[in-house]
Parts: structure tokens; C-alpha cells; sequence
């Protein structure tokens, strides 16, 4: 559906994504974000993860592409519900903000090479 939305011809590059989840959230099925992982790595031409560090506490995270510039990458962190994850050190957790020990904004921000 990517492909067929695209202008006639187009041949440029493609976003990169990183997906986040947390393994206990009940209002998105955590399946959705290996789904959508897989979709995207498809459209960048990978199949299965390229390789994963399950020491990223304490998260694990999956990474589709060439470890210097990976096209996906996807985040599950073990216990969060639905909520955007953060380390109370670079700022305030609340009800949707919990403190988990990992900032996803600093994770974020390094992906897309911005930080």
C-alpha cells in the first residue's frame, strides 16, 4: 500500500522507523508493532531482524539493516502497559509517562542520527 500510494516512478529512499511497545499494554496489542516492523523492513528490501541486543535493559530491541544506519528498529519493554517510556532523569513521569529506566526520546534521537 506504501509502494502503491507513492508518485509514479518514485525510486528515493524510504523513512526509517523506530517502534516502541511495551509487552503488557492492553489498549494496542504489542503484535501490532512487530507488524509494523516487518512491514517497513520489508519496504526497505530486509526480511528478518538483522541482529538484536537483549541487554538493552531493560528493554530488548530488534534492528532490521546494516548496523551503521539500521532502516528499523523495534522496542519492547517488558512490563509496560500503554505508555511512552522515560528515565526519570531526563524528566517527570506521570499515568502515560512512565519511568522505566530508558529514555525513548534519547534512544529516538540517536537513531535518526539527531542526538
Amino acid at each position: 500500500q506504501v509502494r502503491a500510494a507513492a508518485p509514479a516512478g518514485y525510486s528515493g529512499s524510504w523513512p526509517r522507523l523506530s517502534v516502541w511497545t511495551g509487552d503488557a499494554d492492553q489498549v494496542v496489542d504489542p503484535a501490532n508493532a512487530r507488524l509494523l516492523a516487518e512491514q517497513w523492513s520489508e519496504l526497505h528490501g530486509h526480511g528478518a531482524p538483522s541482529w538484536s541486543e537483549a541487554d538493552m535493559a531493560p528493554a530488548r530491541r530488534e534492528v532490521w539493516g546494516p548496523v551503521d544506519r539500521p532502516a528499523v528498529e523495534l522496542w519492547t519493554v517488558p512490563g509496560l502497559a500503554h505508555g511512552y517510556p522515560i528515565d526519570s532523569a531526563a524528566g517527570h513521569a506521570s499515568t502515560y509517562v512512565p519511568d522505566v529506566g530508558l529514555s525513548a526520546t534519547a534512544h529516538i534521537a540517536r537513531f535518526w542520527g539527531i542526538a
